[in-house]
Protein backbone atom coordinates (compact mmCIF):
# COMPACT_ATOMS: atom_id res chain seq x y z
CA UNK A 1 0.00 0.00 0.00
CA UNK A 2 1.47 3.54 -0.68
CA UNK A 3 2.39 5.42 2.19
CA UNK A 4 0.02 8.56 2.60
CA UNK A 5 1.62 11.94 2.71
CA UNK A 6 1.20 15.21 4.62
CA UNK A 7 2.85 18.82 3.64
CA UNK A 8 3.69 21.04 6.45
CA UNK A 9 3.94 24.92 5.85
CA UNK A 10 6.49 25.80 8.34
CA UNK A 11 7.54 29.49 8.64
CA UNK A 12 10.98 30.62 10.42
CA UNK A 13 11.10 33.59 12.25
CA UNK A 14 14.90 35.05 13.25
CA UNK A 15 16.52 38.14 13.33
CA UNK A 16 18.88 37.21 10.59
CA UNK A 17 17.67 35.08 7.04
CA UNK A 18 18.41 31.16 7.15
CA UNK A 19 19.41 29.39 4.16
CA UNK A 20 17.55 26.22 2.91
CA UNK A 21 20.28 23.88 4.24
CA UNK A 22 20.00 25.79 7.66
CA UNK A 23 16.55 25.43 8.24
CA UNK A 24 16.97 21.65 6.86
CA UNK A 25 19.42 20.92 9.35
CA UNK A 26 17.87 22.97 12.26
CA UNK A 27 14.06 21.02 12.15
CA UNK A 28 15.92 17.67 11.07
CA UNK A 29 18.33 17.45 14.21
CA UNK A 30 15.60 18.60 16.35
CA UNK A 31 13.49 15.65 14.81
CA UNK A 32 16.07 13.30 15.55
CA UNK A 33 17.77 14.33 19.03
CA UNK A 34 13.68 14.36 20.22
CA UNK A 35 13.23 10.89 18.93
CA UNK A 36 16.48 9.00 17.66
CA UNK A 37 17.34 7.77 14.40
CA UNK A 38 14.75 5.17 13.96
CA UNK A 39 12.07 7.57 15.16
CA UNK A 40 13.31 9.84 12.24
CA UNK A 41 12.83 7.53 9.97
CA UNK A 42 9.82 6.67 10.79
CA UNK A 43 8.76 10.24 10.15
CA UNK A 44 9.70 10.18 6.78
CA UNK A 45 11.13 13.95 6.71
CA UNK A 46 12.20 15.34 3.88
CA UNK A 47 12.05 19.44 2.73
CA UNK A 48 10.35 19.92 -0.50
CA UNK A 49 10.21 23.52 -1.11
CA UNK A 50 12.34 26.43 0.25
CA UNK A 51 11.68 30.18 -0.36
CA UNK A 52 14.31 32.18 1.55
CA UNK A 53 12.56 35.53 0.79
CA UNK A 54 9.74 34.84 3.12
CA UNK A 55 11.64 32.81 5.40
CA UNK A 56 9.28 29.56 4.44
CA UNK A 57 9.12 26.01 3.93
CA UNK A 58 7.15 22.80 2.89
CA UNK A 59 8.17 19.59 4.23
CA UNK A 60 6.88 16.33 3.41
CA UNK A 61 5.87 13.81 6.35
CA UNK A 62 3.66 10.47 6.72
CA UNK A 63 0.13 11.26 7.45
CA UNK A 64 0.89 9.41 10.88
CA UNK A 65 3.61 11.83 11.84
CA UNK A 66 2.37 15.05 11.61
CA UNK A 67 2.21 15.62 15.34
CA UNK A 68 5.77 14.08 15.68
CA UNK A 69 6.83 17.21 13.94
CA UNK A 70 4.90 19.63 15.38
CA UNK A 71 5.92 18.52 18.75
CA UNK A 72 9.58 18.78 17.91
CA UNK A 73 9.27 22.09 16.88
CA UNK A 74 8.26 23.52 20.18
CA UNK A 75 11.77 22.76 21.75
CA UNK A 76 13.48 24.72 19.01
CA UNK A 77 14.13 28.10 20.29
CA UNK A 78 17.98 29.09 19.19
CA UNK A 79 20.10 28.12 16.14
CA UNK A 80 23.65 29.45 15.70
CA UNK A 81 23.31 31.36 19.24
CA UNK A 82 20.48 33.60 17.29
CA UNK A 83 16.65 32.87 18.39
CA UNK A 84 14.51 31.39 16.33
CA UNK A 85 11.08 30.89 16.27
CA UNK A 86 9.35 28.17 13.63
CA UNK A 87 5.75 27.87 13.47
CA UNK A 88 3.35 25.62 11.24
CA UNK A 89 0.80 27.40 9.49
CA UNK A 90 -0.83 24.54 7.55
CA UNK A 91 -1.18 21.18 6.61
CA UNK A 92 -2.02 19.87 3.47
CA UNK A 93 -2.62 16.62 1.65
CA UNK A 94 -0.59 17.93 -1.55
CA UNK A 95 2.05 20.08 -2.61
CA UNK A 96 0.02 21.78 -5.30
CA UNK A 97 -2.31 23.20 -2.32
CA UNK A 98 0.68 24.11 0.28
CA UNK A 99 1.64 25.89 -2.26
CA UNK A 100 -0.96 28.09 -3.42
CA UNK A 101 -1.37 28.05 0.40
CA UNK A 102 2.07 29.91 0.78
CA UNK A 103 1.06 33.28 -1.64
CA UNK A 104 -2.15 33.40 0.73
CA UNK A 105 -1.82 37.53 1.96
CA UNK A 106 -2.98 36.78 5.05
CA UNK A 107 -0.34 34.66 6.11
CA UNK A 108 2.21 37.22 5.00
CA UNK A 109 0.68 39.44 7.47
CA UNK A 110 0.58 37.01 10.19
CA UNK A 111 4.31 36.57 9.98
CA UNK A 112 5.11 40.54 9.60
CA UNK A 113 2.94 40.74 13.32
CA UNK A 114 4.57 37.21 14.71
CA UNK A 115 7.78 38.97 13.71
CA UNK A 116 7.33 42.13 15.55
CA UNK A 117 5.61 41.01 18.20
CA UNK A 118 8.42 38.28 18.96
CA UNK A 119 11.55 40.64 18.46
CA UNK A 120 9.68 43.58 20.55
CA UNK A 121 9.39 41.21 23.24
CA UNK A 122 13.16 40.18 23.09
CA UNK A 123 14.36 43.57 23.03
CA UNK A 124 12.55 44.80 25.82
CA UNK A 125 13.61 41.32 27.69
CA UNK A 126 17.36 42.79 27.08
CA UNK A 127 16.53 46.03 28.12
CA UNK A 128 15.57 44.94 31.49
CA UNK A 129 18.10 42.32 32.11
CA UNK A 130 20.66 45.24 31.16
CA UNK A 131 18.82 47.63 33.81
CA UNK A 132 18.80 44.91 36.69
CA UNK A 133 22.67 44.32 36.39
Amino acid sequence: MKERNRYLTLRFISPKKISEKEAWFTISSSVKKMYGSYGASTIGLFLSYFEEDNQVGIFRVSHNSTYLLAAALCFINTRNNQSIYIYSENTSGTIKKARTLLSKEKYNKRAKIIRNLLFNHLNANLDDDKLHT
